[in-house]
């Protein structure tokens, strides 16, 4: 687990063998993960549910109102439905998140009260069977079905969203507000 190695303590650029007014060197390491870009994508896009004002970082209160809303996010949590209702109550009372909290506390590796796209992406590459209860719930989106109006030379009721061709005149009922149509 890559988030529980503390990086070594900082040498003074003066002991190492630097000028002062030189920046040391950051080094970015990327965790080692099994997860497939297309999964890496997924989990992009359960952060991108919980961060409903898109600054890119998580607030307890976006997770709890991520967590009532999204199945896949109470997935990737592994929190029941009646666990949120918990963590809700205890995010009211306390600004804790209940059960969730403890998966809260590992995933703020900085102890900022506010979880980054690098620590959330963090965390779950090193779980990534906790990653995929989340995952398999993305789905995408369903086109609406929408039913196709078929005209006549007579009037018929025009079903509420119905697709119409073009050509047909029209007429409504202003006391029912119902539509019909028919062939010119």
């Amino acid at each position: 687990d890559i988030s529980a190695v503390k990086p070594p303590e900082p040498v003074p650029a003066e002991k190492a063998g630097e000028p002062k007014d030189q920046k040391p060197k950051v080094i970015k390491v990327t965790p080692k993960t099994d997860m497939s870009e297309a999964q890496l994508s997924h989990l992009r896009q359960i952060f991108d549910l919980v961060d409903k004002n898109s600054d890119g970082k998580l607030t307890k209160k976006e997770l709890i109102m991520a967590l009532k809303k999204y199945p896949a996010v109470r997935g990737i949590f592994d929190l029941s439905t009646s666990a949120v209702g918990e963590a809700q109550a205890a995010f009211e009372d306390q600004g804790k998140l209940g059960e969730a909290q403890k998966s809260w506390d590992e995933l703020d590796v900085n102890g900022d009260a506010t979880l980054s796209w690098d620590e959330f992406r963090d965390h779950f590459c090193g779980r990534p069977q906790a990653a995929l209860k989340g995952i398999r719930f993305l789905s995408p989106e369903p086109a609406p079905v929408r039913l196709e109006f078929k005209p006549t030379t007579e009037w018929q009721l025009v079903p509420k969203g119905a697709v119409c061709p073009v050509g047909l005149e029209y007429k409504m009922d202003l006391q029912t507000g119902e539509t019909m149509a028919r062939k010119c």
